[in-house]
């Protein structure tokens, strides 16, 4: 992650991000995380039971998608730029 405004921001609380393997592979996802510097407010998880693909909870037509989610969960941005998620910060 090379964008001071997110880093930023995750210090001092404002925003959380939400980083998820989709493809429910639990030793590749355990490899790219397992030395991975995360930072405070920043979640990575696996979705080992591809629920986001079997139940179509998003639109995930190519990866990696960005989305931004209210407080309550609203879709807000989808299939959106980092840029375009920091200007709406």
């Amino acid at each position: 992650m090379n964008s001071p405004e997110l880093v930023g921001l995750l210090g001092e609380g404002r925003v959380r991000v939400l980083s998820v393997c989709v493809s429910g592979n639990a030793a590749a996802w355990k490899a790219e995380t397992q030395d991975a510097a995360v930072p405070d407010g920043w979640v990575d998880a696996l979705d080992e039971a591809r629920a986001v693909y079997a139940e179509r909870l998003y639109d995930l037509q190519s990866l990696p998608v960005l989305y931004l989610l209210s407080s309550d969960k609203h879709v807000l941005l989808k299939g959106t730029s980092l840029r375009e998620i920091l200007d709406m910060l």
